[in-house]
């Protein structure tokens, strides 16, 4: 290429990277390579800034030019003679050619070997690799020919070096807005030469930095100028996109100082959502509870979790809060998407601070019966502090026994319109937690005044009395508000004292209790009632906040004691009796029943052992149960005509619906709710129990799987014996298992021929703490 001249004021540097090619030198370092050349022009250069290369520079700081013409102005007076813009073997592929290509979706220099086939060609990269690669991942042909492994590395080394972005700001202001440039016209621009390394630098920038100039042609590649509204707009995006990247490589610091600190240590929540990180940090935890979110505010926790190296999916986002201490180490989001509160606020607390010290009056106090005579008997745990019932037992004139269950009354208390009735309607029941019960109302009421037998002096109570017919079915009934003192007996107590063979003699009540609940468990199967008992297990949590909380599962056998069966037969019968009064009072309640079920043959029975592998064969052959607002239905479950839930108003809502319902009936003003509005209230809390129940079976499977991970970590290989109980989805080896230490019903795989009965060892392969969910795979145990 002939010889160019330039001139330019003082001051200028060669060629933007080394002062700027002074007159006479030639245009290329590399005598072999196709020359390249600027279109023909002859404008003035006029250089009033240091080179963008020079320190003390910046890029960001700067502004383009408004007007093409600014930058025009500042061109170096270059003649040439006419030349073609674009290199002319600058895409051609030979062997001995240094290319630029593809790798991992990131730029490499390499050496064309040979050609691979029909299409490829074989590339060495700078590692010392080869890489087969179509012609459509060579980005860029350098020039020159005949190049060596030295020389790739060599290229490498001082291209590497080369890298300035400030170097295209000022190439672009020479340039006018698209003007055509080839790789080797922009090196001879940059820096002053056209050698590989230069080329391969050239490339590099125009490709990385894409503000300044766009490409217009890939082979070979060619680049124009953009005009200066694009670049403004470019540079305000790059602007926010550093001031992002800046933002997360805070919050990286951030969350890794928080994590590497112990659970004290931590910023809590509230120094959390103090401080910069409160938008994002709040958009994470909707995104850990599941909750749709607006776009932006999906965005702004997508680049959180992304920038953090998570995945993206609420497990991970989960994670993140508990390991932060925004969370608790145990917090679960189950609990926070359905808005379950463990305590009450300040509002409802007071509510119930002023019911107790200033009761309202007693809308019963005429009618109400003084029962204080009897012996009432509320049978529960030792650890129970809400007492719904209580049971007693008279033995009548004509020598007939009269059974009594008396049922706490909180409708005494409270009204339905009333801030604590609302506050029950929501919570819908007291929730029984592996960590500790959450109660439906608060403790100062529920474990005082409402309780029987907890507050001072005599206990205002709903009593439902009955006979039995000498077959176990009822002769009679009735309900009345009264006034009860109760005495407190644990089950284990009861069991102990029916035990005794003299249990007539020391406790008559208790023994007269025991003879009608054993006639009645006769009466109600030989209506076809079926007792279907799953197996259950008992979890239970200690030092819950711990981060390595301590976690006990064991197989729940509570419900089988005789104590628990005395107390549940009454209570049923308690039930039958309130739902047939509810009809005879023409009384819209949520009446419970249930189509009877169609249960395997014997000798489909007979093809799996007995017990529970024949129970839960049983099981799935029920129905679900419905609710009947009108009049009572059938309830086959229980080989009832008729069923209410009545006795549980402290913990259940609709059991205190039914006591407003009731009692309002009882005192002659009619049914208080119609048959609409009962159904729109049975129905809402029938929605509430359902959600309230899924929490709670998320709550347990988080601590199984806690307790899975820690003896993970202690012996990866440990077994569980186990039980296959039923194929699941046999075709997937999905199967249902016992396993026996624990009492636990669950699903494993299974890749083996086995039947129901068969032994197992069940191991855990993983766990996944975000989401609270274990993975169990079994096999048969070796005879």
């Amino acid at each position: 290429m002939s010889p160019f001249a330039m001139s330019f004021l003082p001051g200028a540097s060669r060629h933007l990277a080394s002062a700027l090619h002074v007159s006479g030198n030639p245009c290329s370092a590399n005598a072999n390579a196709p020359a390249a050349s600027l279109r023909p022009t002859s404008q003035a250069l006029s250089v009033q800034h240091p080179s963008a290369h020079h320190p003390g520079r910046s890029l960001q700081n700067q502004q383009p030019r408004d007007q093409a013409s600014s930058r025009r102005s500042q061109r170096c007076c270059v003649t040439t003679m006419e030349a073609p813009l674009v290199e002319q073997d600058q895409d051609t592929v030979v062997p001995g050619r240094l290319v630029e290509f593809r790798k991992d979706a990131r730029a490499a220099l390499g050496l064309v070997l040979h050609p691979d086939g029909k299409k490829n060609w074989m590339i060495l990269d700078a590692g010392g690799q080869q890489h087969s690669m179509r012609p459509q991942m060579i980005a860029c042909v350098l020039p020159g020919m005949d190049h060596t492994e030295e020389d790739l590395a060599a290229c490498e080394a001082q291209a590497a070096g080369m890298a300035d972005d400030g170097l295209l700001r000022d190439a672009w202001e020479m340039l006018s807005p698209g003007e055509e440039m080839g790789v080797m016209a922009m090196s001879d621009l940059l820096f002053g030469e056209e050698s590989p390394a230069h080329c391969f630098a050239t490339h590099r920038l125009l490709s990385d930095n894409r503000i300044y100039f766009k490409q217009l042609q890939r082979k070979p590649p060619v680049f124009a100028p953009r005009q200066p509204s694009e670049v403004q707009l470019l540079l305000h995006q790059q602007a926010a996109e550093d001031k992002a990247a800046e933002s997360a490589r805070q919050l990286r610091a951030a969350v890794e100082h928080a994590r590497g600190q112990s659970r004290a240590g931590k910023p809590s929540k509230q120094a959390w959502l103090e401080g910069q990180w409160s938008s994002l940090l709040q958009a994470v935890c909707e995104m850990a509870l599941g909750r749709p979110m607006p776009k932006a505010q999906q965005a702004l926790a997508n680049s959180a979790v992304q920038s953090l190296g998570l995945d993206g999916s609420a497990g991970a986002a989960v994670q993140l809060l508990r390991s932060i201490g925004f969370w608790s180490a145990h917090e679960q989001p189950a609990m926070l998407a359905a808005a379950i509160s463990t305590s009450f606020s300040e509002a409802i607390e007071a509510a119930a601070r002023d019911t107790l010290a200033n009761p309202c009056p007693d809308a019963d106090a005429a009618t109400r019966q003084d029962l204080t005579h009897m012996e009432v008997l509320a049978i529960d745990d030792a650890s129970t502090r809400e007492v719904d019932d209580g049971v007693s037992a008279e033995v009548l004139p004509d020598g007939q026994v009269k059974v009594w269950a008396h049922i706490a009354d909180p409708s005494r208390w409270i009204s339905p319109g009333s801030v604590l009735a609302a506050e029950a309607k929501e919570r819908a029941t007291t929730m029984y937690m592996a960590t500790g019960s959450i109660p439906m109302f608060p403790p100062i009421l529920a474990h005082d005044c409402f309780s029987l037998g907890a507050g001072q002096g005599p206990s205002p109570a709903l009593s439902i009395w009955a006979t039995l017919e000498p077959s176990g079915a009822l002769a009679d009934y009735g309900m009345t508000t009264s006034l009860v003192n109760s005495s407190r007996m644990t089950y284990q107590k009861v069991d102990e004292v029916l035990q005794q063979p003299d249990v007539a003699t020391v406790q008559p009540t208790l023994h007269l209790l025991q003879q009608v609940a054993v006639r009645r468990e006769e009466w109600r199967a030989a209506c076809g009632a079926y007792n279907v008992q799953s197996p259950e297990c008992s979890i239970r949590v200690t030092d819950a906040q711990a981060d390595e909380a301590q976690v006990h599962a064991r197989p729940d056998t509570s419900q089988e004691t005789p104590g628990h069966q005395l107390v549940s037969e009454i209570m049923i019968l308690a039930n039958e009796a309130a739902a047939h009064i509810g009809h005879r009072l023409q009384l819209p309640l949520p009446y419970r029943g249930q189509p009877p079920a169609v249960f395997p043959s014997k000798e489909e029975l007979n093809t799996v052992p007995e017990g529970v592998c024949q129970t839960i064969m049983k099981r799935n052959r029920m129905l679900r149960g419905s609710l009947s607002i009108p009049q009572p239905a059938p309830h086959a479950g229980l080989g009832l005509p008729a069923y209410i839930q009545v006795t549980s108003p402290i913990r259940r809502y609709g059991d205190l619906i039914a006591h407003w319902q009731l009692k309002a009936a009882l005192r002659g003003q009619g049914a208080l709710l119609g048959a609409e509005q009962m159904a729109s209230e049975a129905s809402m809390n029938g929605l509430r129990l359902r959600e309230h129940q899924a929490v709670v079976r998320a709550v347990d499977n988080y601590w199984l799987a806690e307790l899975f991970r820690q003896r993970l970590l202690n012996d990866p290989q440990r077994t569980y014996p186990g039980m296959l109980l039923t194929w699941v989805r046999q075709e997937f080896g999905l199967a249902g298992v016992l396993i026996s230490e624990m009492g636990l019903e669950t699903v494993v795989k299974l890749e083996a021929a086995a039947k129901p009965g068969q032994a197992l060892n069940i191991r855990c392969l993983s766990v996944d703490m975000g989401v609270g969910e274990y993975r169990l795979i079994a096999e048969l145990a070796k005879a």
